[in-house]
């Protein structure tokens, strides 16, 4: 057990500091088939955006969001962000829910994503859903009061 454990952190600083190839153990890598995962689903997307939309309420930067995407690798693709999106703001436009948070959070993602080329379209349609959503909520409503001043 010791041996074992010994190796595991041998290993571990040897991928860590970019050991030599020579020393790690080879894999057959004709036994492995790298398949590329499954397609998101909507629920997956769900969940994605809601994570990315919490970061970039925390102050993620846009190297940060790009990040993110590149983390996702085939998967963050904007094309397939944009069509889930549509779908998406359908949902949120037939809901009577408020989601006043939800729709500011996306305002600030189009905001973010102005300068990142990449990203620029879907941050936008982001931004146009969000702006729908807080007009359609009353956000913009100015109260005014005919009474005397205090």
């Amino acid at each position: 057990m010791f041996n074992k454990i010994w190796q595991w952190i041998k290993n571990f600083f040897q991928r860590l500091f970019g050991g030599s190839s020579s020393d790690r153990p080879r894999t057959n890598q004709t036994s492995e088939n790298p398949q590329s995962p499954p397609p998101l689903t909507d629920t997956d997307y769900d969940f994605l955006f809601n994570e990315l939309l919490e970061g970039i309420a925390r102050g993620w930067t846009q190297d940060r969001i790009l990040q993110f995407f590149e983390g996702l690798g085939e998967r963050g693709n904007p094309a397939g962000w944009k069509d889930w999106l549509r779908r998406f703001g359908d949902r949120l436009m037939a809901s009577r829910a408020p989601n006043v948070q939800l729709a500011t959070r996306m305002v600030a993602f189009g905001d973010k994503t102005r300068s990142l080329p990449s990203l620029r379209e879907l941050g936008a349609f982001s931004k146009e859903l969000g702006t729908q959503l807080l007009s359609r909520n009353g956000g913009g409503a100015i109260w005014e009061y005919d009474g005397p001043d205090a």
